[in-house]
Protein backbone atom coordinates (compact mmCIF):
# COMPACT_ATOMS: atom_id res chain seq x y z
CA UNK A 1 0.00 0.00 0.00
CA UNK A 2 1.52 3.31 -0.63
CA UNK A 3 0.20 6.77 -0.68
CA UNK A 4 1.83 10.26 -2.28
CA UNK A 5 4.13 10.93 0.63
CA UNK A 6 5.83 7.59 0.52
CA UNK A 7 5.97 6.57 -2.91
CA UNK A 8 9.33 4.82 -3.79
CA UNK A 9 9.86 3.74 0.06
CA UNK A 10 10.28 0.27 -0.58
CA UNK A 11 11.53 -1.83 2.81
CA UNK A 12 13.75 -5.00 2.15
CA UNK A 13 13.13 -7.58 5.39
CA UNK A 14 10.50 -5.75 6.95
CA UNK A 15 9.52 -5.55 10.81
CA UNK A 16 6.10 -5.00 11.63
CA UNK A 17 4.76 -3.58 14.85
CA UNK A 18 1.13 -2.88 16.48
CA UNK A 19 0.70 -0.57 19.30
CA UNK A 20 -3.18 -0.24 20.87
CA UNK A 21 -4.87 0.46 23.90
CA UNK A 22 -5.89 -3.56 24.69
CA UNK A 23 -2.23 -5.27 22.93
CA UNK A 24 0.26 -2.54 24.22
CA UNK A 25 3.48 -2.69 21.73
CA UNK A 26 3.32 -6.05 19.62
CA UNK A 27 6.08 -7.35 16.91
CA UNK A 28 5.04 -9.80 14.58
CA UNK A 29 6.70 -11.98 11.89
CA UNK A 30 4.54 -11.45 9.03
CA UNK A 31 2.37 -9.52 7.24
CA UNK A 32 0.05 -11.96 5.43
CA UNK A 33 -1.92 -9.41 3.90
CA UNK A 34 -3.90 -5.88 3.94
CA UNK A 35 -7.18 -5.96 2.52
CA UNK A 36 -10.13 -3.41 1.52
CA UNK A 37 -12.87 -3.57 -0.63
CA UNK A 38 -16.03 -2.47 -1.83
CA UNK A 39 -18.72 -4.84 -3.15
CA UNK A 40 -20.16 -4.01 -7.07
CA UNK A 41 -23.73 -2.96 -7.08
CA UNK A 42 -25.63 -3.81 -10.35
CA UNK A 43 -28.27 -0.89 -11.50
CA UNK A 44 -30.24 -2.16 -14.52
CA UNK A 45 -32.85 1.12 -16.14
CA UNK A 46 -35.57 0.47 -18.06
CA UNK A 47 -35.87 2.46 -21.33
CA UNK A 48 -39.64 3.98 -21.13
CA UNK A 49 -39.81 2.09 -24.96
CA UNK A 50 -40.38 -1.70 -24.44
CA UNK A 51 -38.53 -2.57 -27.34
CA UNK A 52 -34.86 -1.17 -25.97
CA UNK A 53 -33.01 -3.45 -23.77
CA UNK A 54 -32.64 -2.27 -20.50
CA UNK A 55 -29.28 -0.38 -19.58
CA UNK A 56 -27.13 -2.34 -17.07
CA UNK A 57 -24.40 -0.47 -15.23
CA UNK A 58 -22.09 -1.67 -11.95
CA UNK A 59 -20.74 1.00 -9.57
CA UNK A 60 -19.81 1.25 -6.34
CA UNK A 61 -21.34 -0.76 -3.36
CA UNK A 62 -21.21 -1.53 0.15
CA UNK A 63 -17.56 -1.35 1.25
CA UNK A 64 -16.44 -4.09 3.57
CA UNK A 65 -14.42 -4.00 6.72
CA UNK A 66 -10.78 -3.46 5.88
CA UNK A 67 -8.20 -6.23 7.11
CA UNK A 68 -4.55 -6.84 8.18
CA UNK A 69 -3.67 -9.98 8.96
CA UNK A 70 -0.37 -10.71 10.74
CA UNK A 71 1.61 -13.97 12.41
CA UNK A 72 3.88 -13.88 15.45
CA UNK A 73 5.01 -16.60 17.12
CA UNK A 74 2.61 -17.94 19.85
CA UNK A 75 4.44 -17.09 23.42
CA UNK A 76 3.22 -15.15 26.53
CA UNK A 77 2.31 -12.24 24.63
CA UNK A 78 -0.48 -14.10 23.13
CA UNK A 79 -3.10 -13.95 26.22
CA UNK A 80 -3.47 -10.26 25.73
CA UNK A 81 -4.81 -10.92 21.67
CA UNK A 82 -7.36 -13.55 22.89
CA UNK A 83 -8.21 -11.23 25.50
CA UNK A 84 -8.90 -9.09 23.18
CA UNK A 85 -10.73 -11.03 20.60
CA UNK A 86 -12.50 -12.36 23.55
CA UNK A 87 -14.10 -8.82 24.13
CA UNK A 88 -14.68 -8.65 20.49
CA UNK A 89 -16.61 -11.44 20.20
CA UNK A 90 -18.96 -10.68 23.61
CA UNK A 91 -20.20 -7.44 21.78
CA UNK A 92 -17.84 -4.90 23.97
CA UNK A 93 -17.98 -1.97 22.18
CA UNK A 94 -15.02 -0.86 24.09
CA UNK A 95 -12.66 -3.38 22.46
CA UNK A 96 -12.57 -0.79 19.31
CA UNK A 97 -9.25 0.82 19.47
CA UNK A 98 -7.24 2.77 17.43
CA UNK A 99 -4.48 1.04 16.30
CA UNK A 100 -0.72 2.00 15.50
CA UNK A 101 0.34 -0.12 12.30
CA UNK A 102 4.44 0.63 11.97
CA UNK A 103 6.24 -0.90 9.14
CA UNK A 104 9.97 -0.80 10.01
CA UNK A 105 13.24 -2.30 8.70
CA UNK A 106 15.98 -4.20 10.05
CA UNK A 107 17.53 -1.11 11.60
CA UNK A 108 14.62 -0.01 13.34
CA UNK A 109 13.56 3.30 11.50
CA UNK A 110 10.12 3.69 10.63
CA UNK A 111 9.34 3.46 7.11
CA UNK A 112 5.09 3.64 6.83
CA UNK A 113 2.79 3.69 9.57
CA UNK A 114 -1.03 3.86 9.30
CA UNK A 115 -3.86 4.07 11.79
CA UNK A 116 -6.26 1.26 12.08
CA UNK A 117 -9.23 3.31 12.74
CA UNK A 118 -11.51 1.48 15.43
CA UNK A 119 -9.99 -1.59 15.01
CA UNK A 120 -11.20 -4.98 16.70
CA UNK A 121 -9.50 -8.25 16.56
CA UNK A 122 -11.74 -10.87 14.33
CA UNK A 123 -9.89 -13.59 14.14
CA UNK A 124 -7.47 -15.71 15.60
CA UNK A 125 -6.38 -19.02 14.59
CA UNK A 126 -3.34 -21.01 15.35
CA UNK A 127 -2.20 -23.45 12.82
CA UNK A 128 -1.71 -27.34 13.26
CA UNK A 129 1.61 -28.17 15.18
CA UNK A 130 2.92 -31.44 16.26
CA UNK A 131 4.26 -32.39 19.95
CA UNK A 132 8.06 -32.63 20.20
CA UNK A 133 8.38 -30.45 16.58
CA UNK A 134 11.12 -28.37 17.11
CA UNK A 135 9.06 -25.96 14.72
CA UNK A 136 7.98 -22.47 16.59
CA UNK A 137 4.11 -22.44 16.54
CA UNK A 138 2.70 -19.48 14.56
CA UNK A 139 0.01 -17.30 15.89
CA UNK A 140 -2.37 -15.79 13.07
CA UNK A 141 -4.53 -12.77 13.71
CA UNK A 142 -6.86 -10.75 11.34
CA UNK A 143 -7.72 -7.43 12.36
CA UNK A 144 -10.60 -5.56 10.97
CA UNK A 145 -11.05 -1.58 10.81
CA UNK A 146 -13.21 1.05 9.73
CA UNK A 147 -10.59 2.69 7.83
CA UNK A 148 -6.64 2.46 7.35
CA UNK A 149 -5.28 5.77 7.12
CA UNK A 150 -1.60 6.62 6.57
CA UNK A 151 -0.33 8.63 9.34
Amino acid sequence: MTHPGVQGNIVSSPRFTIEGVHVGNMAFSELSGINSELTAAEHIINDPDPTKPPIVTKNFGTPKPPTVSLKRPLDGNAAKIFAWHKASKQGDQDTRDNVTFTITDPGGQTKLVYTLENAWCSKIQVPTAKAGDGAVPLLEVTIQCEDIIPA
